[in-house]
């Protein structure tokens, strides 16, 4: 969600809009309702935002989540290999204690409303 993010029309940077629109995706979800999450993710290393994007660690994604179930969770790390970008699935223990350098990894959430 790059809500209060520059290149996205904000004027003034919101460093916690998107917890505001994601609250507001929760009051509008009906009950039992499902939202898909996908965010660039860094595990356990301190939040990274910059003018063009927000990279979420695990306390980040915990308030982005707020009010939520977690029903599934899959998390990627991004592997080079000479030219080309693979990603690895790894569980939410062994993300937390990845290091990032160039790309971020990838948290894929299913959520439910309860």
């Amino acid at each position: 969600m790059a809500v209060g993010l520059e290149p996205y029309g904000q004027t003034v940077k919101d460093a916690d809009g998107e917890l505001r629109a994601m609250k507001e995706l929760v009051r509008i979800l009906k009950h039992e309702g499902i939202l898909v999450l996908t965010t660039p993710y860094i595990g356990g290393e301190p939040l990274r935002v910059t003018s063009f994007e927000r990279v979420y660690n695990r306390q980040r994604l915990g308030e982005l989540t707020k009010g939520l179930k977690i029903i599934k969770e899959d998390y990627y790390y991004p592997l080079r290999s000479r030219k080309r970008l693979c990603w690895l699935r790894l569980s939410k223990e062994k993300m937390d204690k990845q290091t990032f350098k160039e790309e971020s990894g990838i948290a894929c959430l299913i959520l439910k409303k309860p």
